[in-house]
């Protein structure tokens, strides 16, 4: 006779110290996140001027005029740095604002997917079509970034240094390709630095593609279907009225 299973209420198990080590991670990034506090204090002003003309308030369109902002920044930086001869110290500082960016558009995609969906509270959003489309944002955001980072170091990644990249057409191909993780062969970096990049830019690539595509695939219409076996509440599980009325056909 075998013996029953014990029972586990889920109020009794352990708390995951690995999700409270990632968690708090994530929260206290966030916390010093450069979007953040620039965005919060020109919406405490924005909010503040159209209060007092009796407007409402933006909210949600912060999000979005952020990353519409950083994408221009972007392109305005890989712009400047393959059309103009910046000097070392502007393209050095363009070069940290892109990995301040860059590192906070990951930490913000893993809170959104792994943590502030799980709070056990409510976690609205705006609409679940623009959730898809600001995330594609972010993944031709990230292109951009990396293009501006292999224009303006490509004397640092590749030995020789390839004159090629100092080109806007060529740098974002490079990037794209590494972004998709194609990898013709035709560009590859050549230094232990430009190893670490593209290495690290196939990764950010990867995490970027499976978030696209299931929140596109999470987007797609749901499509009703005669066999109970594959739905609940389908068509099948109509009268015959009822499912020739919804199908068209009788």
């Amino acid at each position: 006779m075998s013996t029953p299973r014990k029972q586990i209420s889920p109020h009794n198990l352990e708390s995951s110290f690995i999700l409270s080590i990632w968690q708090s991670a994530i929260r206290l990034t966030l916390f010093f996140s450069i979007s953040r506090w620039s965005l919060d204090l020109l919406g405490t002003f924005v909010n503040f001027i159209l209060r007092r003309s009796g407007r409402k308030d933006i909210t949600y369109g912060w999000v979005e005029i952020e990353v519409l902002v950083w994408t221009a920044a972007a392109g305005v930086a890989l712009c400047l740095t393959t059309e103009l001869k910046l000097s070392s110290s502007i393209v050095n500082i363009l070069f940290i604002l892109a990995l301040l960016r860059l590192a906070e558009i990951l930490i913000i995609q893993i809170d959104m997917t792994l943590f502030s969906t799980y709070q056990g509270q409510a976690y609205p959003v705006r609409s679940l079509r623009r959730t898809a489309i600001l995330a594609i944002h972010n993944y031709i955001e990230i292109i951009i970034w990396f293009a501006f980072i292999y224009a303006a170091k490509s004397a640092d990644f590749f030995t020789p240094p390839n004159t090629t990249l100092n080109h806007l057409s060529t740098s974002l191909y490079f990037s794209a390709v590494v972004m998709t993780t194609l990898g013709l062969g035709d560009i590859y970096p050549s230094s232990s630095h430009g190893r670490y990049v593209t290495a690290a830019h196939t990764v950010i690539g990867v995490f970027m593609s499976i978030v696209v595509f299931a929140r596109m695939i999470g987007q797609l219409p749901r499509i009703d279907t005669f066999d109970s076996d594959e739905t609940e509440g389908g068509i099948a599980d109509r009268g015959p009225d009822e499912a020739g009325e919804q199908t068209g056909r009788h």
